[in-house]
């Protein structure tokens, strides 16, 4: 497993703990945190991790996005 996958899969509050560190250092109100590409077997985790994610980030100012279309795979992630 890659360095940037045990943070963000196993251990999403390392992930929170870095963007709360990191987010003031810069200006753009969008964060783009990645979370594009999981196996369909994961997809109630994903909707859980993006959806805990998204809001740690909305709590630090910050406009939560990601790459993909899997909104419409998954209506029940929080497009906000």
């Amino acid at each position: 497993m890659h360095i940037t996958s045990e943070i963000t899969c196993c251990r999403p509050q390392a992930l929170k703990d870095i963007f709360a560190e990191f987010t003031p250092w810069f200006r753009s109100e969008d964060v783009n945190f990645g979370a594009d590409e999981y196996p369909e077997a994961f997809t109630e985790y994903f909707r859980n991790y993006y959806n805990n994610i998204a809001a740690h980030l909305r709590t630090l100012g910050k406009k939560p996005s990601a790459w993909g279309s899997f909104t419409v795979a998954v209506p029940e992630l929080d497009p906000q």
